[in-house]
């Protein structure tokens, strides 16, 4: 069974690749979800994500999420393929 993280990135015209290669020069894991400064890199023990500039305090995984599903957004938006009905705000369609 594939997570909704797996198809969601994989649904049919989705560049997984674009999405990895922009992922990887964003840094989510350094960038505040909210306001979108870039801090050093936390440590990996360390579960909270806490944005010096606006005081955002969130766990670090969903921070890093959050910035990846606006990246994933705005790939989709850049008009560089067809947007994919069934991945629409409120999820995927049954």
């Amino acid at each position: 069974m594939r997570s909704g993280v797996a198809s969601a990135i994989s649904a049919p015209g989705r560049d997984v690749d674009a999405l990895y290669k922009a992922a990887l020069q964003d840094r989510p894991s350094k960038t505040c979800s909210a306001c979108g400064a870039v801090t050093t890199k936390p440590a990996l023990s360390e579960r909270e994500f806490a944005c010096e500039a606006c005081g955002l305090v969130i766990d670090r995984d969903r921070n890093a999420a959050l910035n990846l599903a606006a990246l994933a957004a705005k790939l989709d938006t850049a008009g560089s393929r067809p947007e994919d009905p069934r991945m629409r705000a409120g999820g995927c369609e049954a």
